[in-house]
């Protein structure tokens, strides 16, 4: 099982459900799981500051307890944000962009593809080397919930679909 599809497949899921009745699904999926690396990092340097800890006061005293809770809370943290990358979705139909996230509080985000006035598309050298990217969505003066997609997954193809519906004749043919 992938964590997210390829260029030219959905992943609907009970995507559906965020859809209107005459709405059409283009493209579905989560966050690309590099989203992730950056609390997995701050939590690995948590367990080896708190296991130097415990080796400098041979497990004993407060300052080994505390080390543990930390130790509890760094991995609880990590837990919770995988749980949130799990559950944020980016879907692109034939007449919005909606990115549906929150873990308690479930948030809706949409922006119609006829408001855009302009998207900037751009990939870092890491998003070159894992396959994602970030878009900036733009519509003429108003704030919106929508302003940035990061750790997009397949974002070339993504990109071509966006510019065929926003400039060309409608959503490409899927296979």
């Amino acid at each position: 099982m992938r964590l997210w599809p390829r260029a030219g497949e959905t992943d609907t899921g009970e995507d559906e459900r965020w859809l209107a009745s005459r709405e059409n699904l283009v493209s579905s999926s989560r966050l690309h799981p590099t989203f992730l690396w950056r609390v997995a990092l701050e939590t690995t340097v948590a367990v080896l500051i708190i296991g130097t800890v415990e080796l400098v006061t041979d497990g004993d005293g407060d300052l080994a307890d505390i080390g543990w809770v930390a130790l509890l809370l760094a991995f609880l943290r990590l837990a919770v944000i995988v749980y949130d990358w799990h559950d944020i979705r980016v879907m692109i139909t034939d007449r919005r962009i909606i990115r549906v996230h929150g873990l308690i509080v479930k948030k809706v985000n949409t922006m119609p593809l006829a408001k855009v006035t302009d998207l900037t598309y751009r990939r870092t050298g890491p998003g070159k080397l894992f396959g994602y990217g970030t878009f900036v969505v733009e519509s003429a003066g108003q704030e919106h919930g929508l302003r940035e997609l990061r750790f997009v997954p397949t974002p070339d193809a993504l990109y071509a679909d966006l510019c065929e519906m926003m400039f060309g004749a409608g959503p490409p043919p899927r296979p």
